[in-house]
């Protein structure tokens, strides 16, 4: 059994835990199915807005499906909650790709 196979699994006890659906989100990145990772990820920014590592993976791949301003807009979403709770390393990358976002 692969590790997506195995979070699948686990999921279906856990429908909802944030971690599982980032972990699935970022596994169906890693096989490059881009559909099934934007589908885990925008639910997991729907349901838990506050787990703030996902507004970094969402928004690079916003960009990998050239939907930029979408891109734009998750980073600086991102932006404003990672400010508020004051975790300053997932800021700092978030800032970092809206600029080359912007600027490249």
């Amino acid at each position: 059994m692969n590790r997506l196979s195995i979070l699948l699994q686990l999921e279906k006890q856990k429908p909802n835990d944030d971690f599982l659906l980032f972990a699935i989100g970022l596994e169906y990145i890693s096989v490059e199915n881009w559909s099934k990772a934007k589908d885990y990820l925008e639910r997991l920014r729907e349901k838990h807005p506050d787990y703030t590592a996902t507004y970094l993976h969402l928004g690079k791949l916003y960009e990998q499906l050239n939907e930029n301003e979408k891109a734009k807009d998750c980073y600086e979403n991102g932006l404003i909650i990672t400010k508020e709770k004051n975790e300053q390393k997932n800021w700092r990358e978030l800032n970092e790709a809206l600029t080359n976002l912007l600027y490249d």
